[in-house]
């Protein structure tokens, strides 16, 4: 039986990156089998323009929206579900954002074929051509916080292929083997380390590659954090408070992850993740300048959710409404 190759992208309120990502898979050099475009319940009009546009028509393209809004871990674990399930070999991560190169599915060809591969990685491009090296690593357990080292920049434009233990979901292949064998992205993440929690667990499946000549565009708007200065370093990098209230999943689902997957004993990460905790609840008290009580409330539930295993999503789209109905008020 032959091989087929399956795209998911998850999409969000951008319907015109997301046309533009299904324009690209559908025209790749060597063609893909079928798209599985998962929308979280957009409001923007997503369905309605991809079908003036003529893309809803296109036979290769499996369109479902969502009831609701599942974040981009539930959005792959319903996008992986379908395309597990239509009987595909391989099945493509991407956000709506992304932009695969024309030949980045050609030049996976030479290594799906190697037993043992769990998962291929495309090398994945900023808009200004340079590589975003945070997307691709190797995985340290010492800290709670950056539990990614990025590839020396050597191996960003290496030959063939590159070992490598993580990759995030701007570009991920992965063979139904491995979704057999570990399941898929845990839906209950939201957002943030979904990929990283699910490299982690590939691993144990076979081997993942980065590909370095197979490059996918990530459009992403990023606003980058504010550097505070203090005593001549950059001691603290600040973020707006609707931005933090988000990155309560990412403090959550880290220290979950460490918890869960990391093989050092158990005593070793409980201390690392006190340590990391406390750090970063000195660094709110000295360095911000707002919403510091609400900042540390986030971080200490964060990680208590951790270890509880809970894992209540509602809490950073609460914070964000109570937010904005105490600015309304003044």
């Amino acid at each position: 039986m032959a091989e087929t190759v399956a795209a998911v992208v998850v999409a969000f309120n951008r319907k015109e990156l997301l046309a533009e990502c299904l324009r690209r898979l559908l025209s790749q050099t060597h063609p893909v089998n079928a798209v599985f475009v998962i929308d979280n319940a957009s409001k923007d009009g997503t369905e309605r323009y991809l079908r003036e546009a003529g893309l809803l028509a296109e036979p290769k393209v499996h369109y479902t929206l969502l009831s609701e809004n599942l974040g981009g871990a539930g959005g792959f674990a319903s996008g992986m579900q379908a395309a597990y399930s239509a009987g595909h070999t391989w099945i493509w991560l991407m956000d709506d954002d992304a932009e695969p190169f024309p030949d980045a599915l050609e030049e996976f060809q030479p290594f799906m074929k190697e037993v043992g591969t769990a998962a291929l990685a495309n090398l994945k491009l900023d808009s200004n051509g340079n590589a975003l090296r945070y997307h691709l690593g190797s995985i340290q357990w010492r800290s709670s916080l950056d539990l990614v080292r990025p590839l020396p920049d050597q191996l960003l434009t290496a030959p063939g292929k590159v070992p490598v233990q993580f990759s995030s979901f701007i570009g991920l292949l992965v063979h139904r083997d491995a979704v057999a064998k570990i399941g898929l992205p845990r839906r209950e993440f939201f957002i943030h380390c979904d990929d990283f929690e699910y490299s982690a667990r590939l691993l144990s499946a076979g081997s993942i590659y980065l590909v370095p000549s197979s490059k996918v565009l990530h459009k992403e708007k990023i606003i980058a954090p504010s550097v505070e200065k203090h005593w001549g370093s950059s001691a603290y990098r600040s973020v707006p408070i609707e931005k933090y209230a988000f990155e309560f999943f990412g403090i959550r689902n880290r220290i979950w992850t460490l918890l869960k997957l990391s093989s050092e004993s158990k005593a070793s990460r409980h201390l690392r993740i006190v340590r990391d905790v406390v750090g970063m609840a000195v660094k709110i008290i000295l360095y911000e300048r707002d919403y510091r009580i609400l900042r540390l409330r986030l971080l200490s539930r964060g990680a208590v959710d951790a270890f509880r295993g809970s894992f209540e999503n509602s809490i950073p789209f609460e914070t964000r409404e109570w937010l904005a109905a105490r600015r309304g008020k003044t």
